[in-house]
């Protein structure tokens, strides 16, 4: 799940990634990635994580779309972690693999990439979750 954060549009909206991959690992992690949220085409300062778009889309727009969602990470105590995420159509790109990344804790090592497809979910405010 990622949330999406437009300062253009005013709009945020929760955005699902389905798919199949490949991945191997062994973790143990204490605390997760500091930042979990996307906030495009504008950054929204003090949240997320900006990515650049190719073409501007709507949350809705995204239903059915193909993407790339890969994530790396490793730890031997304190550990950094990185996820990339796509977004395209056999006619465009919505935006190009791009990394969230952050600090976490715990000790291991994994990889995992996925193809699959983006779904809008709702608004945010619709199912009860809070973004300032």
């Amino acid at each position: 799940m990622f949330i999406f954060k437009s300062n253009a549009a005013r709009c945020t909206s929760l955005l699902a990634f389905t798919g199949m991959g490949i991945g191997f690992g062994l973790e143990w992690k204490a605390i997760e990635p500091i930042e979990t949220t996307i906030s495009g085409p504008l950054f929204v300062e003090g949240e997320g994580t900006a990515i650049k778009c190719e073409n501007s889309f709507s949350a809705s727009e995204m239903n059915g779309k193909l993407g790339l969602v890969s994530s790396f990470g490793a730890a031997g105590g304190v550990g950094y972690g990185m996820v990339t995420i796509s977004a395209f159509s056999f006619r465009r790109n919505y935006f190009k693999p791009q990394p969230i990344q952050g600090w976490n804790a715990g000790v291991g090592a994994s990889a995992l990439s996925s193809f699959g497809t983006w779904w809008h979910i709702s608004n945010p405010g619709k199912l009860g979750i809070v973004v300032s």
